[in-house]
């Protein structure tokens, strides 16, 4: 099961908040545009949650719960990102 959706502040950090308190933040290098949390079934023998953070700059990045981070630079223009049965799914302008 995947955490709940974050809660979005303006300078670039995805929030977690429970009852008020902040419960988690992860920050992206750059504005933040849209973050959810995937699971990347086919990668390790047991799949586990990772945020997904895509950024303004052209950047994904991807956070485990084990605090593991990945960085992966990505063509301009995309907008959004959607959690999928095999990981996920990039949206962008045409």
């Amino acid at each position: 099961m995947l955490p709940p959706s974050p809660h979005f502040a303006r300078s670039g950090r995805a929030e977690w908040r429970i009852g008020g308190l902040l419960s988690s933040a992860y920050t992206c290098p750059s504005p933040l545009i849209d973050a959810t949390w995937c699971i990347f079934p086919y990668l390790e023998p047991h799949p586990r949650p990772w945020l997904a953070l895509l950024c303004a700059r052209a950047q994904l990045s991807l956070y485990s719960l084990d605090s593991e981070e990945h960085r992966v630079p990505l063509p301009h223009g995309y907008t959004t990102v959607f959690p999928t049965p095999l990981g996920l799914l990039l949206l962008g302008v045409s």
